[in-house]
């Protein structure tokens, strides 16, 4: 996995959700769309001059990458020499002679770069904490996902950008706190809802604005204008992305 791999995951799920091509490069993908998510940071690998590796938090004051790790602990590098413990300070000597927190984390995943603690997930670029998951980019806290950008705390989804703690959505962005969602834009709270934006609290709905009914003729060319401004304005003004 590399980052142009992780660049045309990014532009699938960009045409996807907004039927336009994708206008932006990684780094203005993950400043636009990612802000304010615990991301992996880099960080020194401890165990390589000169090296880095990627971590999402550290307890320790030395940091590894995982692959660092396994190396050495087929040399059974881990196994010191017995040494005489008799006070509290010996033990944090020695405790922070191996003392390492270890960064890159993966378990049965393949094809992950830049990210830390992944559990059973493919092609993963630039998260933490995602499990069972395929294709995300700049996203955290997944299970079950699919083709996400910037998501977080979401369960069940495919084809997002923007989606947070929310489950069960799909080509969808800027929604919060949902669940069975799809082709919607800055919803929070509401659940089985289908082409609406701009919604709060609302059930089983279709082609809404602002909580109110359009019809589909109505809706249409509310959406083309509302994708116009979120590609040319959306970002970290709020949680939402508005300019205060």
């Amino acid at each position: 996995m590399n980052e142009a791999q992780a660049k045309q995951i990014a532009d699938y799920v960009f045409k996807d959700v907004f039927g336009q091509p994708n206008p932006f490069t990684m780094q203005e993908t993950l400043d636009k769309f990612a802000f304010g998510l615990p991301l992996p940071q880099r960080t020194n690998d401890d165990r390589t001059p000169g090296g880095f590796t990627w971590v999402t938090s550290s307890g320790a004051a030395k940091t590894m990458s995982q692959a660092n790790l396994l190396i050495d602990s087929k040399k059974n590098a881990w196994i010191k020499e017995k040494k005489p413990i008799k006070t509290m300070a010996d033990i944090s000597k020695y405790w922070g002679e191996i003392d390492y927190f270890t960064g890159e984390k993966t378990i049965d995943s393949r094809e992950v770069a830049e990210s830390d603690n992944i559990y059973g997930s493919t092609y993963i670029f630039r998260s933490a904490k995602c499990f069972g998951s395929e294709k995300c980019v700049f996203s955290t806290n997944l299970s079950a996902c699919k083709y996400t950008v910037g998501c977080s705390y979401t369960d069940d989804s495919t084809a997002c950008i923007r989606v947070l703690e929310s489950a069960q959505v799909t080509s969808s962005f800027a929604i919060e706190w949902s669940k069975k969602v799809s082709r919607c834009m800055y919803l929070n709270d509401c659940e089985d809802m289908f082409e609406c934006m701009f919604c709060s609290n609302m059930r089983s709905q279709k082609y809404c604005v602002a909580n109110t009914q359009l019809t589909k003729d109505q809706y249409l060319p509310f959406k083309a204008q509302v994708i116009d401004w979120t590609i040319k304005n959306f970002g970290k003004s709020n949680s939402q992305g508005f300019e205060a």
